[in-house]
């Protein structure tokens, strides 16, 4: 089985994927962090060899924070969804 926190890495990967797209920025303009976990169900485990969709939305930003509302589906079933707050941040310079 895969343990929640793989699934929620996962979801916080995705979100930064999406906020990277959106903006048009990279992971070399920009950091980011993942700031708060909410509102996160487990509603099925996940085998090893089962393929899992994450659905990122954003659904609020304020400043540099952003809010995703997170789904993860294996044969359009859910096995965990729930918010993530993460912030992005200007890298200093070397």
């Amino acid at each position: 089985m895969a343990p929640g926190v793989i699934l929620v890495e996962a979801m916080a990967q995705a979100a930064g994927v999406l906020a990277y797209c959106t903006t048009g920025q990279t992971y070399k303009d920009k950091g980011a962090a993942l700031l708060r976990i909410e509102k996160m169900s487990f509603r099925r485990p996940v085998r090893p060899e089962e393929e899992v969709i994450i659905e990122a939305t954003v659904s609020q930003i304020r400043g540099p924070a952003w809010r995703y509302a997170m789904t993860a589906t294996v044969d359009s079933e859910i096995c965990a969804d729930g918010e993530i707050l993460a912030i992005f941040t200007e890298k200093a310079n070397k």
